[in-house]
């Protein structure tokens, strides 16, 4: 039975790394899509009204 439970607990262990990992991950990659909205920002001469608005997002969550 104590096989059975630490296989369980090894499992969930391995779970939370990889949704650990996919959070970390998602986190990057929008902070490198602000980074790069911003230069494009500064290229382009985008209003920077709607790049605030993704920036609140990307902070919130």
């Amino acid at each position: 039975m104590t096989d059975q439970f630490s296989s369980i607990q090894e499992q969930a262990r391995k779970q939370r790394a990889r949704y650990k990992f996919f959070f970390l991950l998602t986190r990057v990659l929008l902070l490198a899509g602000l980074v790069l909205l911003r230069f494009l920002q500064m290229q382009a001469s985008l209003k920077p009204t709607s790049l605030n608005s993704i920036l609140v997002f990307v902070v919130y969550f």
